[in-house]
């Protein structure tokens, strides 16, 4: 298999690329997608990824595309409540 950047032609049918955007949430949502052992696997469609795009463009729509970025505190909260050292949420007891 031959991985080509995004920047090359061969993306251009697909679409653009948009810079300027928070990407961490996404990066998070992709954590959290079980990878195969070897090799690749074809997922069409996951529903977390495709939840993080809807509401990144209901937001957009909201407000009239200034939304501006959610608090790096309120972030790592909502993050650290399951994932820190000390995390709380979603804990089996």
């Amino acid at each position: 298999m031959k991985i080509y950047s995004v920047t090359d032609a061969a993306f251009r049918p697909y679409g653009k690329i948009l810079e300027g955007y928070d990407t961490a949430p996404l990066c998070a949502a992709m954590r959290s997608i079980p990878m195969p052992e070897q090799g690749t696997a074809y997922e069409p469609s996951i529903p977390v990824l495709e939840e993080c795009a809807l509401m990144a463009w209901q937001d957009l729509l909201v407000s009239n595309n200034t939304v501006q970025p959610m608090q790096q505190e309120l972030l790592d909260k909502h993050y650290l409540r399951k994932h820190g050292k000390n995390a709380y949420y979603g804990q089996k007891a």
